[in-house]
């Protein structure tokens, strides 16, 4: 007879504590595939470099609220008036008053005022050109004349009794007065202003409707309407430029390269 196997599994003989199971085996991936870079494609590191650097500066900027915000394009693309005014060309009006001048000398429209001007007018007028929306470019030398003080003003959309002048001293303030006014509409400085260089100062103002829009070597320097001033003068007029009378002493402003454009 054969013995009668018991119904209970048999138990496993003791284990050592702590248990230890066989390791599994470690599968390792076999290598990849190295493959040469194209000579083409390879960027040296100091260019990676550059690009980092930029990229930083970049943000920098865009942080800060973009400091230096360049001019747009041009709007307008209609010529009205282009001339470097090196010489007379008969567009222009030139005043010949003894304490208010203007003529075109030292490779420039060159206009200085002396301290018996007491007027507020400008010395040079653009003759038979009448503007609504503009954009005025013009390059501001400094005096010839070493005893003169660089002090130029740009008279815009002017007529008999209204219009806006644009006074730029010799260190890059610009100041916006209207007539019967007995202080400025606008005050602001122009960090861009260039102090004591031959090349002088690309000045522009762009008109549209009542929002001015100015500019200093390329750079946007303030976009408004003078404070709400510009809303109540005139909506076109006449172009003019000169030198600003001060209480001592006699002022002078040069011109060159004049571009006035409209729509």
């Amino acid at each position: 007879m054969q013995p009668q196997q018991s119904q209970y599994p048999q138990q496993m003989p003791p284990q050592p504590y702590p248990y230890v199971y066989p390791a599994a085996p470690v599968m390792v991936a076999p290598p990849q595939r190295q493959y040469a870079v194209p000579e083409g494609r390879r960027v040296p590191t100091i260019w990676a470099i550059s690009l980092v650097t930029v990229a930083a500066v970049a943000s920098l900027l865009a942080l800060g609220g973009g400091l230096l915000r360049p001019l747009a394009p041009a709007p307008y693309r209609g010529t009205v008036y282009a001339s470097p005014l090196t010489q007379d060309d008969g567009a222009w009006q030139l005043a010949s008053d003894p304490s208010n001048q203007c003529a075109f000398a030292n490779g420039s429209l060159d206009a200085v005022t002396t301290t018996a001007a007491t007027t507020f007018t400008s010395s040079c007028n653009l003759s038979n050109h009448i503007v609504s929306d503009f954009r005025l470019s013009v390059r501001l030398l400094p005096p010839a004349d070493a005893t003169n003080t660089f002090y130029a003003s740009l008279f815009v959309r002017s007529t008999t009794t209204t219009g806006v002048a644009f006074i730029v001293s010799n260190s890059g303030l610009i100041r916006a007065e209207i007539p019967d006014h007995s202080t400025a509409v606008l005050t602001l400085s122009a960090d861009q202003w260039h102090t004591n260089t031959p090349d002088g100062n690309v000045f522009v103002i762009l008109a549209q409707g009542s929002t001015y829009t100015l500019a200093m070597n390329g750079v946007e320097v303030y976009q408004g309407d003078l404070n709400g001033y510009a809303e109540i003068q005139a909506s076109s007029g006449s172009i003019g430029v000169g030198a600003v009378p001060l209480v001592s002493g006699s002022t002078e402003a040069r011109f060159t390269d004049f571009s006035l454009t409209a729509p």
